[in-house]
């Protein structure tokens, strides 16, 4: 039998653990077979949930690589299985661009103001407001990859996208390592780069997709019509995200 409380070894009619001296009661003790499988399947289920993961972190730092290399040559080569290195690229840097604003924010809290900086506000809302422009984004991209007949489906959309916010996901998480360190100055330069980056994503993607078409529309006139579609939802969606970037500017000396 196993103790209940150290699960060490004991006698079947022992009252005490050897090892812990706790008082056992016998119906509250489990058998050693039975205790020991239950921990060597534990052991067995962590062990691959580790290793799966080690797997997907390998893959997704190859494809990282390959895409900062070569950002439209990768676009073009991607296959089925890279959709998930791509939609954790997408992921990462939308959760990692309202983050730079909070550590910013708690950096020059520390050395000009006592501001209260609430996490939720700062990142987790915008967050999700950049998820919705980035989903509504590839949706009217692929609309437009079928109005030039590309043969792509969504999911390529997706990690061609992913693709080209490689770069400026790099470039973001380098910019708040510098704004943990203080340098708000060059992270706040850095920063403004990756964040141009993935503006221009836009006209990256469209021009990628416009290699896999075969005649459709013209490459001129789907950029206007993903522009024009994608300003209308800012104009009607975007206001909340426009306050909060407003809220944070609040927490910075320098506001007005």
């Amino acid at each position: 039998m196993l103790c209940p409380q150290c699960g060490s070894i004991i006698e079947k009619q022992a009252k005490f653990c050897g090892e812990c001296g706790v008082y056992v009661n016998q119906s509250g003790a489990q058998p050693a077979v039975q205790r020991s499988g239950a921990v060597v399947a534990v052991q067995k289920n962590s062990g691959e949930y580790i290793q799966k993961g080690k797997e997907v972190g390998k893959r997704f730092y190859s494809f990282a690589l390959t895409a900062a290399a070569a950002p439209m040559n990768a676009s073009r080569k991607v296959i089925e299985t890279d959709y998930l290195n791509g939609l954790m690229a997408n992921l990462l840097l939308a959760f990692l661009l309202p983050l730079f604003s909070y550590f910013t924010a708690r950096s020059l809290n520390n050395g000009w103001m006592e501001v209260n900086i609430p996490f939720g506000q700062v990142v987790i809302q915008p967050f999700f407001y950049i998820l919705i422009f980035m989903a509504v984004f590839t949706v009217v991209n692929f609309a437009a990859a079928k109005l030039m007949k590309a043969e792509v489906t969504f999911k390529e959309v997706v990690t061609r996208y992913g693709v080209f916010n490689v770069l400026p996901l790099f470039l973001v998480t380098l910019a708040i390592v510098f704004a943990l360190l203080s340098a708000t100055v060059f992270s706040t330069f850095i920063f403004g780069v990756g964040a141009g980056l993935f503006a221009l994503s836009s006209l990256f993607l469209i021009f990628s997709l416009k290699e896999n078409s075969d005649g459709g529309l013209d490459v001129y006139y789907a950029l206007i019509l993903v522009n024009f579609v994608m300003f209308l939802v800012f104009a009607m969606f975007g206001i909340n995200l426009v306050k909060h970037i407003l809220e944070q500017l609040s927490y910075w000396p320098f506001s007005f």
